[in-house]
């Protein structure tokens, strides 16, 4: 600030230093002996990461804002200027690991090592923590550049994808109904939570990425609506483990198919209406070939009826919408002609 380049140098080989030595040294022992039978402990290694984490950030954000400042050419040259910008790269990098760390540290220090669901809800601090680091990381416009624009992308990305591991790999419930507890309810209540948070916040994201590469917006509601039966169909066969009712497995994708084409009309949208139809042949498809057989005659006769109705309202609305556009199309040839 008071630009003594010594001072600001010898501020530099400090910080260095200081880095070199926690990185290099801490940071490994402190991997390599966690959960190990060797006797090297550091209670102070939380304490050391804050202040490290602390001031790099501090540094960073000073040389960001000086930088913006029109005469910094006056007292720092170009290659200066472009090493102290590229610091905060790292520097936030090194934020978000150390929000990921404290906040499994925290968790750790807090509950009981016998806290039932632990791998479950260390997952999701991780997914929640980065998908907060890339809301807020934007708002900070003095940090902001395309660099960062793409590293919110890839927290949000990594947020997502946690959350659809935890999904499809992660059952919150036992397969037995009769052995649950609370605690595996609030887990499935979490779990369903976060997915509804994530469906809407990808969505704005995924609108934008689509509005940016592409003229049409077309695919947004495909992938979306591809996105939703992967998670449904996880939640019933991972989830709520029905793995042998599949029955509801085609009910539910046929349902699925009539909202997907009411909204494709709704929309205006074709890709999701052709979407909903194919949707509608496998679980058509799937009732015929396979479920039936495994069902009794009042489960089959439930089957026909639901599947009847369901086909008959899809019929019904593409009748209906068919009517309307040949309306519309007489009501034009009939004004050309007069």
């Amino acid at each position: 600030m008071n630009r003594f380049k010594g001072v600001e140098r010898t501020g530099w080989g400090i910080l260095l230093l200081c880095l070199g030595s926690f990185f290099g040294l801490n940071v490994p022992l402190h991997i390599i002996t966690e959960g190990t039978f060797l006797n090297y402990s550091d209670p102070y290694f939380a304490l050391k990461y804050t202040f490290i984490t602390a001031g790099m950030l501090s540094v960073a954000v000073l040389y960001a804002v000086q930088n913006n400042k029109n005469n910094i050419l006056l007292y720092h040259s170009p290659q200066e200027v472009k090493w102290t910008v590229g610091f905060k790269y790292p520097a936030l990098l090194n934020v978000w690991a150390y929000a990921l760390y404290e906040s499994r540290h925290l968790y750790m220090l807090v509950l009981p090592e016998d806290f039932p669901h632990t791998t479950f809800y260390t997952l999701l601090l991780y997914a929640v923590v980065s998908v907060l680091l890339a809301y807020g990381l934007p708002k900070v416009k003095v940090m902001y550049d395309l660099i960062v624009k793409y590293f919110t992308m890839f927290l949000y990305g990594f947020g997502y994808v946690i959350c659809i591991a935890i999904t499809v790999g992660l059952p919150s419930l036992q397969g037995d109904f009769a052995q649950n507890t609370g605690e595996d309810y609030i887990v499935l209540g979490v779990l369903i939570v976060f997915n509804i948070f994530v469906w809407f916040s990808g969505r704005d994201l995924l609108i934008a990425v689509i509005q940016r590469n592409y003229k049409s917006i077309e695919l947004y509601p495909v992938i979306m609506g591809v996105y939703l039966l992967s998670i449904i169909t996880s939640f019933l066969g991972v989830q709520l483990q029905l793995d042998d009712a599949g029955l509801i497995f085609s009910l539910v994708y046929l349902l699925l198919a009539v909202l997907f084409i009411m909204y494709g009309f709704r929309k205006r949208y074709v890709y999701i209406r052709r979407f909903g139809l194919g949707l509608t042949l496998l679980a058509t498809g799937k009732l015929l070939l396979y479920d039936l057989s495994l069902l009794n005659t009042g489960n089959k006769i439930i089957a026909y009826f639901s599947f009847g109705m369901c086909l008959l309202g899809i019929s019904y609305l593409y009748q209906k919408v068919s009517n309307r556009m040949e309306e519309t199309h007489a009501a034009a040839e009939s004004e050309l002609k007069s």
